[in-house]
């Protein structure tokens, strides 16, 4: 079964937190304008096993991982023509090349980086086509023998860091204007504890993620600006960490319920009876005033 649509109506964000969660298997295609029939658009292929990202691919262009082995002069294009058929068939070029000593770990990251590079900046665009076709269903072997396994490095990486780094670094956020959270509203954690590395103002938003503390007095306390706030907040969001409370859904802070002295409320001091103590009625009487009035708090909140 494939997932299509429209970037305007589904974020890259969106759908790379949805493949990851799922755990899904497959190719990726997407077009980076609104005409996904126009034949001369030459679409990115994002590859994703177990919703990690494993590799991209574009239609025009052969070997992508391998580019900079040559442009590097790591390896000859004449030693890389000799090792490539005695790479095993579904597995990665990068780490078989790794495996034999003629790459080393340091050279597969700069590899994965070019790959990556490419699949952050679709995150820019805001017109797209996108269809992923799902290979989650087969035998893992089969999955990776539709794989571009002479394209991959063997490094990946999971699909909502993927989207985390790219909102970062994002410098077109009037895509997502819509989506921030709003500046009466609170966060509410979804995890006891995140799985991802954050950044210090993430961090702090985290701290704050209480169901309690709006935006805008997070905001006030980190002395940030609303707008950075929010961003943070909604890439917190994208990674599953948080959701938006509303601010009719804000828990209320404490309320104390003790009755005022009578010295306080300006009323008279009852007088004791013959053995020292109150008379009951009046203890009767602020029971049930109390009861009431917790009665009507507890419709109230």
């Amino acid at each position: 079964m494939s997932i299509k649509g429209f970037l305007e109506s589904y974020s890259l964000p969106e759908l790379f937190r949805l493949l990851d969660s799922g755990g899904k298997s497959g190719k990726l295609v997407v077009k980076t304008d609104s005409g996904y029939d126009d034949s001369t658009n030459n679409p990115y292929y994002v590859w994703f096993y177990k919703g990690r990202l494993v590799g991209v691919t574009r239609a025009n262009t052969k070997r992508n991982a391998l580019e900079k082995v040559i442009e590097n002069g790591w390896l000859s294009p004449r030693v890389i023509d000799k090792l490539m058929p005695l790479c095993p068939e579904g597995r990665p070029v990068g780490t078989y090349f790794k495996s034999i000593g003629a790459l080393s770990e340091k050279q597969l990251n700069q590899m994965f980086e070019v790959d990556l590079k490419q699949v952050l900046d679709l995150f820019e665009f805001n017109y797209g086509y996108f269809e992923f076709e799902n290979f989650s269903h087969l035998e893992p072997t089969t999955i990776l023998k539709k794989m571009p396994c002479s394209e991959m490095t063997g490094i990946s990486l999971r699909g909502t860091e993927v989207a985390l780094s790219a909102l970062r670094n994002t410098q077109n956020w009037d895509r997502f204007t819509n989506q921030l959270p709003e500046n009466s509203s609170g966060l509410q954690r979804l995890t006891p504890k995140s799985q991802y590395r954050l950044v210090s103002l993430e961090q702090e938003l985290w701290k704050y993620s209480d169901s309690i503390t709006s935006i805008k007095d997070i905001a006030r306390n980190l002395r940030n600006s609303d707008v950075e706030v929010k961003r943070a907040a909604f890439r917190l969001m994208m990674a599953g960490l948080v959701e938006e409370v509303p601010q009719a859904n804000l828990k209320p802070a404490a309320i104390d319920l003790r009755p005022l002295s009578p010295v306080a409320t300006g009323a008279s001091v009852p007088s004791a009876n013959s053995n020292g103590n109150k008379p009951a009625s009046q203890g009767t009487t602020n029971v049930s005033l109390i009861r009431s009035f917790m009665d009507f708090l507890r419709q109230k909140l």
